[in-house]
């Protein structure tokens, strides 16, 4: 039993995991525990009229102390503060044991002299019960020791009986037995895993908590002061390096003036943050975090401000007192992020997480406007043996040119996107007729086409399902499914064409 759990790495850890097992039996025992309490209370009704009625009081008795001792365990555990695992893990497994045993005496006891309405009886209570041992599989010590003895006690009264028929019982109780004895082991190691897992998050999550800390510490890059005005005093020259100045030209310079200069209106934003600024400091109101955009040093930059309104004793305003920080590079940490979890590092396309994303729009613009799509899979014909001989470079090189061409197919209003191996996807979203064939007739045109990828000549087609919204599909899963049979009977058919979707 030692080795049913490899060893946490850390003692803390591993308190930490049996105080888990146990919070997780606890929950769960004291439902197994009053099951076992009525069965008992059935079980002694059923054989009163026949059974020893000595022994049958002493298992009644003898049950419901443990059951209450069990309820009292875990009422205990629940509502203490100081406790200690591994004498409960001593109790769990002694009052499993203790349980278990009990039971075991049972078929033992009254299997050979019951008919066989008493012993279907005796046969559907034993599998029920060690059943019922599963419950507490986070234990899986307390589990196995409240079934074992049930399992053997009921193999020594089917033995008992010599009847060649319960001995093909017996064999099958061995069977169930060595199936419920292994699921626990393996839900108690399932158990440990998630609880390995959730120890690594949280370490992750301190981790991360540690560096925002820091980067909190260390983010504010420099000081700004601007007077009743809002021009800038006491220029530092970090401020005025971070936005490729002299302290000398900022001093007494318009604050705003300053950062709308350095959005010279090349770049993609608007002027909303730069209007909100303005706002807050023309109505002399807090302000936290305004990310402003704007060119510096030859590059595009971002910078965060936070500024307070100053005022006198009497409450007249004196200007702003904050911080300033460029946050070009979580800018543009946060935007790859993004980049990479919707596109596929390969071709560049959109991965199937965008996909999906992209046709939940799709559906939602065909239940507000009845913007009908077509969705388009594809699938390249002959691609796997082009990778398979010639290697992953090669395929890689392929992928990448025939990405290329489907973007050479598709409209702007078109999605497109790599959800597999060899395996595209476009929504059509013009909604007139004949467009979605027509596009499906121009990408095997153009992926049909010969591929020149390092000196060498590469022919490859493609096999395209269409699928109509809301005719073939009034959601994700229906509508992918109905293109996918369309696709598949364009393999069918020949390949290097397309069909549309009949169902």
């Amino acid at each position: 039993m030692k080795n049913l759990h490899p060893p946490l790495r850390e003692s803390g850890a591993s308190d930490r995991f049996r105080v888990a097992q146990i919070d997780a039996a606890v929950r769960l025992a004291p439902i197994s525990a009053l099951a076992s309490a009525a069965t008992v209370f059935v079980v002694v009704l059923s054989f009163w009229p026949y059974g020893d009625h000595a022994y049958l009081i002493a298992l009644f008795l003898a049950i419901q102390s443990v059951v209450l001792a069990i309820l009292f365990g875990c009422s205990r555990w629940a509502g203490s503060s100081s406790r200690s695992p591994r004498t409960a893990m001593t109790a769990a497994v002694a009052g499993g044991g203790a349980l278990g045993l009990l039971w075991g005496t049972m078929p033992m006891e009254l299997f050979a002299t019951g008919d066989s309405r008493e012993q279907l009886l005796i046969t559907g209570t034993v599998t029920g019960l060690i059943c019922t041992g599963v419950v507490v599989a986070p234990l899986v010590r307390a589990a196995l020791a409240f079934m074992l003895p049930i399992i053997a006690g009921s193999f020594i009264a089917l033995a008992q009986t010599g009847d060649r028929f319960f001995l093909f019982i017996g064999s099958l109780l061995a069977f169930y037995a060595l199936f419920v004895s292994f699921s626990a082991i393996y839900l108690s190691r399932l158990f440990q895993e998630r609880f390995t897992e959730q120890l690594r998050v949280e370490d992750q999550a301190a981790t991360i908590r540690l560096l925002l800390r820091d980067f909190e510490r260390t983010a504010s890059d420099w000081l700004w002061r601007t007077d009743s005005l809002g021009r800038l005093r006491d220029v530092s020259d970090r401020f005025a390096d971070a936005l490729d100045a002299s302290s000398m030209d900022l001093e007494r310079a318009p604050f705003i003036d300053i950062l709308r200069n350095a959005h010279d209106g090349t770049l993609a934003s608007d002027h909303a943050s730069l209007d909100e600024l303005q706002s807050c400091m023309t109505a002399s109101r807090h302000f936290r975090d305004c990310v402003v955009e704007g060119r510096a040093h030859g590059e595009r930059r971002w910078w965060s401000f936070t500024g307070a309104p100053e005022f006198d004793a009497q409450g007249n305003f004196l200007g702003y007192r904050g911080v300033g920080s460029d946050v070009t590079i979580a800018r543009e940490s946060a935007a790859k992020i993004a980049y990479l979890a919707s596109h596929d590092m390969l071709t560049g396309l959109p991965n199937r997480a965008s996909f999906e994303q992209s046709i939940g729009h799709a559906f939602e613009g065909l239940a507000s406007n009845e913007e009908h799509f077509a969705l388009l899979c594809i699938d390249l014909d002959g691609f796997k043996a082009v990778n398979d001989t010639w290697g992953h470079p090669a395929g890689d090189a392929l992928l990448r040119a025939v990405a290329g061409r489907l973007r050479s197919c598709v409209r702007e209003r078109d999605r497109i996107a790599r959800i597999g191996g060899d395996e595209f996807a476009v929504i059509d979203r013009s909604g007139e007729p004949g467009s979605a064939t027509a596009l499906a007739s121009r990408i095997i045109e153009h992926l049909s086409a010969p591929y020149q990828i390092d000196a060498m000549d590469f022919s490859i087609s493609a096999s395209i399902g269409v699928a109509y919204a809301p005719h073939h599909g009034i959601d994700l899963g229906s509508l992918l499914k109905n293109c996918d049979i369309a696709l598949y009977e364009a393999k069918l058919t020949g390949r290097r064409n397309y069909r549309v979707c009949t169902v």
